[in-house]
């Protein structure tokens, strides 16, 4: 069993342990439904042999089509879905086969009650067989690991402390309690949790801290974060206010920011029905952020370079090589021609540097039903190119817009203005880097230093479709 494997599974169990507290029944049955699936793709894809990984497709298959077998209305749909995937390999074809079940399913249920026919019964025991027999696989692995301890650091906060370390911050609310606190998993680079604080006297406040982790994804320290989010809370931008941080290890073990918590939800550009009036909004404030002024001293003392040429080539561009060369596994044809593309840093690409929040997409903007409320996670932020921020938005406005009307917007709300071959060339580091992040993310998981299974799986899922993606810009550019 490899380590990964190991590590994905230790993952799961510390997830469940530290997470979903037995008391709350929502969070239960969300992390039943996430272990289910969880484990379901890891015996598909990393335990099971390409034999049988061949033997559990075709018994799938094989009980698909004897349902088509007998629903006429489907078998053209299944014949055309079956000649899609026949190249696929033998994990991916599991996959593809699962979501054609699963519909199958629901079709033959859905006509159970009409009509009783023997080869609807004879699927529906075929797939319930090939289920069992992942199933027993499941619970096999699962056995081994529920049994060992495994050293992973704790990713809760103690609310005694934290109660102690926000009365400091909060110094008229000596009566502070904390009302709730719990974490929020996901893929954040940083640990996020969730608390409301409130005192004998009717004040209440929903707050967030934000902490290292005990190896972040990104340079820096959250409490970096605070100095950048005051200057734009200040200078009037959609910002949480910031309310406070901490360097002391004392303090919660490692340097945390607290800032508000606001009502409103992240926006998903692919179901929002205004998605077009936001890529507007997110162009307008793109042209102030850039805008606001950084004769800051917190600012000011992260330039170190005389231009834009010298921080990239002499600063940013090694911390990410670095970074790759320090990974297993970084042999890649890919980044090595990317990295080669970034050593010739374009020749028009300014000398001025602008305030750069450095992962600038939709994903870190917070919404309301009529407008775009706030923009989130400041790890990057600071000192650079424009075009780094434009570079990190332009497929996400593609999808909604032309990218010339997002950026005449831009331009129009006092943007600074980039050429072609910067933004080619901040497109391209964005991609490098997006590889190196989501990479350090998957060792920092196998290593034990992140609980979160979506740590140990991202890497899975996603560095197929970013190397090909950024083989395919660079080719582009040729």
């Amino acid at each position: 069993m490899t380590d990964l494997y190991q590590a994905l599974l230790k993952g799961v169990f510390e997830s469940c342990r530290r997470h979903f507290p037995h008391e709350n029944v929502h969070h239960i049955h969300t992390l039943e439904h996430a272990i289910e699936n969880a484990l379901g793709y890891l015996a598909s894809s990393l335990a099971m042999s390409d034999a049988d990984a061949i033997a559990y497709a075709d018994a799938i298959e094989e009980a698909i089509k004897t349902w088509h077998s007998v629903s006429a209305t489907e078998a053209d749909k299944g014949a055309r879905k079956r000649a899609t995937q026949s190249h696929l390999s033998p994990m991916d074809r599991i996959e593809f086969l699962r979501a054609e079940a699963l519909e199958t399913v629901r079709e033959a249920r859905a006509l159970a009650s009409e009509d009783d026919i023997p080869a609807l019964e004879n699927f529906l025991l075929r797939l319930t067989e090939a289920e069992a027999s992942l199933r027993a696989r499941v619970e096999e692995r699962r056995g081994a690991f529920l049994t060992r301890r495994y050293d992973i650091s704790d990713t809760e906060i103690d609310p005694v402390q934290a109660e102690q370390v926000l009365r400091r911050i909060f110094h008229d609310h000596r009566q502070l309690r904390i009302e709730m606190l719990r974490p929020l998993n996901g893929l954040h680079s940083r640990e996020i949790h969730f608390l409301d604080v409130a005192d004998d006297e009717g004040w209440r406040r929903p707050l967030v801290i934000r902490r290292d982790r005990n190896e972040n994804l990104t340079p820096g320290s959250v409490a970096d974060e605070y100095h950048i989010m005051r200057l734009l809370y200040d200078a009037g931008l959609p910002v949480p206010e910031p309310i406070g941080f901490s360097r002391n290890p004392d303090d919660l073990s490692r340097p945390f920011l607290v800032m508000e918590r606001l009502d409103a939800r992240p926006l998903d550009i692919h179901s929002d029905p205004a998605a077009a009036e936001r890529m507007l909004e997110i162009a307008d404030l793109l042209a102030r952020y850039h805008s606001v002024s950084i004769d800051n001293p917190a600012i000011k003392s992260r330039i170190i370079c005389q231009n834009l040429r010298s921080h990239y080539l002499e600063n940013v561009i090694p911390y990410w090589e670095a970074a790759w060369r320090s990974l297993a596994n970084n042999q890649s044809f890919a980044m090595e021609w990317a990295l080669h593309f970034l050593r010739n840093f374009p020749q028009d690409a300014g000398e001025g540097f602008h305030l750069v929040h450095g992962d600038y997409t939709a994903r870190q903007m917070l919404v309301t039903d009529d407008r775009l409320v706030a923009l989130l996670d400041f790890e990057l932020a600071g000192p650079g190119s424009p075009a780094e921020d434009l570079a990190c938005i332009k497929a996400e406005v593609e999808t909604v817009m032309p990218w010339e009307q997002f950026l005449q917007r831009y331009y129009t709300a006092g943007g600074v203005r980039v050429s072609e071959a910067t933004l080619n060339y901040f497109d391209i580091f964005i991609q490098f880097r997006n590889i190196i992040v989501v990479a350090r993310g998957q060792d920092i998981f196998q290593r034990g230093k992140i609980a979160d299974i979506q740590f140990g799986v991202m890497g899975i899922k996603w560095m197929p479709m970013l190397f090909d993606q950024l083989q395919r810009s660079l080719e582009a550019l040729k």
